[in-house]
């Protein structure tokens, strides 16, 4: 299959289908969710004026990660937790 073909067929994938909830960003998500995600904000927000602003202000769910990003932060804290493993067992001797 050439390239342009592939792309031509991702082009048209739906928001929220598996390639671009394992790719990640904006397109992860369907517009449903995006919707409910919204509302259950807002709910939140009314919830909080009728308590007269007690309590922390809601903020909007962030938007999805990009797999890079998440993979990024995951290779970080296994080095992380590496170095932590190295340093107890130089203690221990």
């Amino acid at each position: 299959m050439r390239l342009q073909d592939l792309a031509d067929l991702v082009v048209w994938l739906p928001p929220g289908c598996a390639f671009w909830m394992d790719v990640g960003g904006p397109a992860s998500i369907s517009p449903e969710v995006r919707e409910l995600r919204r509302v259950t904000y807002w709910l939140r927000v009314l919830d909080f004026r009728e308590r007269q602003g007690k309590g922390e202000k809601p903020k909007p769910d962030p938007e999805p990660e990009w797999a890079h990003q998440r993979r990024a932060a995951q290779n970080a804290n296994a080095q992380k937790y590496a170095r932590h493993l190295r340093r107890q067992r130089a203690r221990e001797d």
